[in-house]
Order: C-alpha cells, then sequence, then structure tokens
C-alpha cells in the first residue's frame, strides 16, 4: 500500500499499469519513456484485451443495415486509444499503432464484461438509490466549501464536477436496473422493444435456453451501457418506465464533454487547460440534481424530499 496520502488524507492509488505481454507489466511513468517496441506492445495489448472485430460476437442483421452493436459501439481505434494513453505516448506512435489495428478493420466491438452477480443482486434489491444520489451531492456541497491553497482548490473542483456527472451515471444505471430486472412486465417490455437487445437474433433451436437465460443477457447488457450517452438514457426512460428526462438537456451534454476532458485530458481544451470554478461546480451540481429529482418525481411521487439543510431545489 502507498504511504502518499491527498489532501484529505486519503491513500493515493497506486501508478497505472500496462500490461506488455501476459506476463510482464509497465508503469505508466515507464511506458513514457520507453521504447518503441514496448510502446507498441503496449497500445495493442491494452486495444485488443478490450475489443474485437464485431463478426466475433455481434449480431449480424442485414435488414437492419449490418452488425447490431448491442454493447456499444461501434468503436474507433484512434479515439480509443488516444482517450487511455494521451500524454503518455506520442501522437506519431498511436497513429502508427492505429494504422496496424486498422488493417484488420475500422470499426471494432466491445469485449462483453462479465458482470458482478452480487453487484447485480445489491442494486436490484436496493430501494435506496435516490437517497444515495442526494448524499453524493450533499457531500460535494461540504468538501466545496473546503479551505484549500488555490492550485490545490482547482484539483479539488475538477474532482467535485467528474463526482456530480458521476452521481447521475450512477443514479440512472441503479434505477433503471432495479425497475426492469426486478419486475416482470417491466423486463419484458424492455427485451421487447429496446432498439438494439430487441434485434438480437436468435435460433429457434435456442428458444427455451435463451427464454431461461434471458435476464442474465439483460443484466449484461445493462451494465455495459455507457449511462453518460443521455440521449440514449432518457429514450430508455421513457420507451419502458414512461418516465421523461427534463425538455432541455443541452447544459448535462455540455457538462459531460467537460467531464470527459477532465478524465481524460487532463481538463486541457484546444491546447489550453480549462479552469473550473466553485461555481462551474455548483452549476452542473444544481443541473444534476434538478435532472434527477425531476425523474424522481415520475416515479416516486410522494418520496422525494430534499437533502436536510438544502432548499427545495438543491443541496446548493
Amino acid at each position: 500500500m502507498t504511504d502518499e496520502v491527498d489532501l484529505f488524507g486519503n491513500p493515493i492509488p497506486p501508478e497505472r499499469m500496462y500490461w506488455i505481454d501476459p506476463d510482464t507489466q509497465i508503469a505508466a511513468s515507464a511506458l513514457r519513456h520507453a521504447d518503441h517496441e514496448i510502446q507498441s506492445k503496449v497500445l495493442q495489448t491494452w486495444f485488443f484485451a478490450r475489443y474485437e472485430d464485431p463478426s466475433e460476437n455481434t449480431p449480424y442483421v442485414g435488414s437492419e443495415g449490418g452488425y447490431q452493436y448491442i454493447h456499444g459501439g461501434p468503436f474507433d481505434a484512434r479515439e480509443e486509444l488516444e482517450n487511455e494513453f494521451s500524454g503518455i505516448i506520442s501522437d506519431d506512435q498511436i497513429e502508427e499503432v492505429v494504422e496496424q489495428i486498422e488493417r484488420s478493420g475500422s470499426e471494432w466491438a466491445p469485449k462483453v464484461w462479465e458482470y458482478d452477480a452480487d453487484l447485480f443482486d445489491a442494486i436490484t434489491h436496493s430501494t435506496q438509490h435516490y437517497q444515495e444520489f442526494t448524499e453524493s451531492l450533499e457531500s460535494t456541497r461540504l468538501l466545496i466549501d473546503q479551505n484549500v491553497p488555490p492550485f490545490e482548490r482547482q484539483h479539488l473542483f475538477r474532482l467535485l464536477y467528474v463526482n456530480a456527472i458521476i452521481a447521475l451515471e450512477t443514479y440512472l444505471c441503479d434505477t433503471f436496473i432495479a425497475n426492469v430486472c426486478a419486475n416482470e412486465g417491466s423486463l419484458r417490455k424492455f427485451v421487447e422493444t429496446d432498439r438494439h437487445f430487441s434485434k438480437k437474433t436468435m435460433l429457434v433451436g435456442d428458444l427455451f435456453k435463451r427464454s431461461a437465460g434471458i435476464e442474465d443477457e439483460v443484466r449484461e447488457y445493462l451494465f455495459d451501457l455507457l449511462w453518460h450517452r443521455i440521449t440514449d438514457a432518457s429514450r430508455m426512460f421513457l420507451e419502458v418506465l414512461n418516465v421523461r428526462f427534463p425538455d432541455d438537456i443541452t447544459f448535462l451534454n455540455d457538462a459531460i464533454r467537460v467531464r470527459h476532458s477532465i478524465v481524460h485530458h487532463g481538463g486541457k481544451k484546444d491546447g489550453k487547460v480549462r479552469e473550473i470554478r466553485k461555481e462551474d461546480v455548483v452549476r452542473v451540481s444544481q443541473a444534476v440534481g434538478d435532472a434527477v429529482s425531476y425523474i424522481e418525481r415520475q416515479m416516486h411521487p410522494e418520496g422525494v424530499q430534499p437533502p436536510e439543510g438544502a432548499d427545495e431545489h438543491s443541496p446548493f
């Protein structure tokens, strides 16, 4: 365990490690100065551990235009490698590996993540998703007023900004799973109406086997979704649960792009570091709080209460 701690006294996680081959790892700091061959191996190992040719496991429906990317995608090798390795490996080196990868194809499907059954059961049977969300925003409210030096304050504001989006994603994911997979009617409606899942192909001989395991298939599918894709999430909530998102989600979409920039590019935009101010954190927290309250009032009209010490609309 590392002896280093952050400004709140929490242990700093160990440095990211990458696989060179099945037996050898390298730290991100060492990878930055590694030779051409090692960097190339790491890039390819990382990519092919996560993505595969859609012909492997992605259903193909000619009448619907080809591959049906039911687990997300198609993914672009350049975008995924840049998101992970920008700032560690040079753009030229990434581009060289992308060219090698794209000799086999330009569109990639994710390798299906095996979900944690215990985690799924905990989500399915929990009724505290909204409470957990409001507690997360309350923690943000408390932390944002901490008296820290300017440099650390900017770091803190970035973390809190990202956390607000994560709180939204977690609420959407957990709430949808709990309301779909714990209810036979909702589960059937999802299977029959979701524009991606409903297009999965099936052999007649697999009818009973697939029917018995349909809940497991839905579990894998839902856990693998990217819940920060608000347009897709809003469609699913409306079509399956008859629950609407706020009419205007423009700011949320913009905030999600800022979150992406912070997480994957150190907050840089057009080569310049984006400054996150206290009012930015307040605004994004207010926006996700309003959106979740709007959803929750439709699902549990009598159960939506503002966090302790907050006004009617927000903990801020």
